[in-house]
């Protein structure tokens, strides 16, 4: 990963990943402790981020929000 995704990731509220199992690991590797959630399509209205929070949606690629 590249150090401005290791900088979003460390300093969002929230990590919104599609599989947790497999971004667990790479969240250790790099030192980040950010809590994360699943997100799926289907519960993608109940997972977005509260109000005057930040989250990244983690899919094959990672995008911050």
């Amino acid at each position: 990963m590249t150090p401005r995704v290791v900088e979003t990731l460390q300093t969002v509220d929230v990590i919104a990943a599609e599989d947790t199992r497999n971004s667990i690991k790479l969240l250790n590797h790099f030192d980040i402790h950010t809590p994360m959630t699943s997100y799926h399509e289907y519960n993608k209205v109940k997972k977005d981020a509260p109000a005057g929070r930040t989250a990244a949606e983690w899919t094959e690629y990672c995008t911050g929000h």
